[in-house]
């Protein structure tokens, strides 16, 4: 049945085999080199936004506490087959965790571009303050409308074989900046369809959405660089830190 999902329930199944380009191991150590240039050396670290757990599996390092959370249930539950490290499905509005719990917190693969709502940003931003420590560490990354306008304006993929398989269809609006992915999981005659909306807010809303947390920024990065993320970057990653009180 047709359906407005954000939480990556049908396409699970399908998900690493959709995401294969994605070097996660090098993304592990792109995060590693920012903390070493950073001085950071966390010893609790948390994922936010784990899916199926292909990034967690290349950060843990002997010596770290690694946890993972994802709003998708489906998502968690291969994440599960991956690793034994503590899995939950959590929002990220409404985080499990307890206070101070980590050093660092993590929420990658532009995961906040699903967060509609400024409000909520500001729920989000409050509820990963709670579980970090004084002075510890926010990092997320974001995808800009540049990116968007130039690749995801009209895409489309299919993988099916012997009727089974999925299509994604990826359209952007440039007025009011939306990116809409719709998935459509097919099992012989049987479809399922979900759809994803995300706002893609410019680096000005970014900046203006963190100066009115409880968090600094630090730095952002541009495409996997050490180099000031811009309008034209295809990804930015924010540095944050938790303000000492």
């Amino acid at each position: 049945m047709p359906g407005n999902n954000k939480s990556y329930s049908i396409i699970a199944t399908y998900y690493d085999k959709m995401m294969n380009h994605v070097d996660y191991e090098m993304w592990a150590r792109y995060l590693q080199a920012i903390f070493k240039h950073l001085q950071i050396k966390p010893r609790r670290i948390v994922d936010l936004s784990c899916g199926t757990g292909s990034l967690l599996v290349h950060l843990n390092k002997k010596g770290r506490c690694l946890y993972g959370s994802d709003l998708s249930r489906e998502m968690v539950q291969i994440a599960n087959a991956k690793t034994s490290l503590p899995l939950t499905c959590a929002d990220l509005k409404n985080l499990p965790y307890q206070k101070f719990a980590f050093d660092v917190a993590l929420v990658m693969y532009d995961a906040m571009n699903y967060i509609i709502e400024n409000n909520d940003i500001e729920t989000i931003f409050n509820e990963i303050e709670l579980i970090l420590k004084p002075g510890g560490w926010f990092i997320f990354d974001i995808v800009t409308p540049y990116i968007c306008e130039k690749d995801f304006r009209d895409y489309f993929e299919s993988d099916i074989k012997n009727d089974r398989g999925y299509e994604r269809r990826s359209w952007f609006i440039s007025e009011g900046n939306k990116q809409f992915n719709e998935f459509t999981v097919w099992h012989g005659k049987e479809r399922q369809t979900e759809l994803h909306e995300q706002n893609i807010r410019s680096l000005d809303e970014w900046h203006d959405c963190i100066a009115h947390s409880s968090f600094e920024i630090v730095d952002w990065l541009g495409d996997f660089s050490f180099h000031k993320g811009h309008d034209k970057s295809d990804r930015i990653h924010f540095i944050c830190r938790k303000k000492f009180k």
